[in-house]
């Protein structure tokens, strides 16, 4: 079963059996919120309940699959500021919930860090990365040319942000963007019902 903790007082981490048995040098790290869910009535990312989610696009699990069999690691990096300091809050409970929905419906194993706070592990900075190859993995080192990370904050016109672009390069490992990785976003509420077969 997997479990949540309070590594750093800004850093949530979910990490269950399976995770902790098979540390990989090869990373495939993912962004949350529009890329690998989005709202099914269109609220921002930050406004998350348990039922609110679906897949991005239908290619998200069968793709997630395949890389797991390949023997990457799945790891999710997410901002999730508006928990702030309360670590243990409503605002916690509630992203826990949704990720938890999220993973259980995929049924991959999958480790995932989420930046609460303005500080070092909130990306762009590494300081998630970094605590992932440094408490996370076994002691296996990362292997930085064969891992990749993708994310929809790229810094394009429309973009919220270059976060993600920025953090993989602040990392050292690829940067795909999500429409690359998973093609165009399933519309209306079908992306759970389409990606979950």
């Amino acid at each position: 079963m997997a479990a949540w903790r309070v590594a750093a007082p800004s850093l949530l981490v979910r990490e269950d059996a399976q995770v902790k048995a098979r540390p990989a040098a090869k990373i495939a790290g993912f962004d949350l919120n529009d890329t690998l869910v989005s709202s099914k009535i269109g609220a921002p990312g930050y406004q998350v309940t348990v039922a609110d989610w679906k897949y991005y696009s239908a290619s998200v699990a069968p793709k997630l699959r395949e890389l797991h069999e390949q023997g990457f690691k799945l790891v999710i990096f997410t901002n999730q500021g508006n928990i702030r300091a309360a670590v243990q809050g409503k605002r916690a409970q509630a992203v826990r919930a949704y990720i938890d929905a999220f993973l259980k419906d995929l049924a991959v194993p999958v480790q995932v860090f989420a930046a609460t706070q303005r500080d070092n592990f909130r990306k762009p900075s590494k300081g998630m990365w970094q605590y992932l190859e440094q408490h996370c993995n076994g002691g296996v080192a990362l292997d930085l040319a064969g891992s990749f990370y993708v994310g929809d904050a790229a810094g394009a016109p429309g973009e919220h942000s270059a976060d993600d672009a920025e953090f993989a390069k602040a990392v050292g490992v690829r940067f795909i963007h999500t429409r690359d990785f998973f093609g165009e976003p399933v519309a209306g509420a079908a992306g759970a019902a389409a990606a979950a077969g």
